[in-house]
């Protein structure tokens, strides 16, 4: 699946660096285009509370934690 695609609609609310650890996570884990549209809308809940504008690498890391069987290597 190509990251590309996903990430489209929802790039200005992604820091670069956000974008490089997804892709990384899609060729790792195989996640689908569902899954990581999921992670996103988590991802930005999670920034909404903390206040900030932008889905920074620490808001796609807690929630990846989320993830049932899911371990942070």
């Amino acid at each position: 699946i190509e990251a590309a695609c996903v990430f489209n609609n929802r790039s200005t609310d992604i820091m670069p660096n956000v974008e490089t650890l997804l892709k990384k996570a899609i060729n790792n884990y195989s996640f689908s285009a569902r899954s990581i549209n999921k992670l996103l809308q988590v991802s930005r809940t999670i920034a909404n509370l903390e206040q900030s504008p932008k889905i920074k690498p620490n808001h796609v890391l807690e929630a990846l934690s989320f993830r049932p069987n899911f371990a942070l290597t």
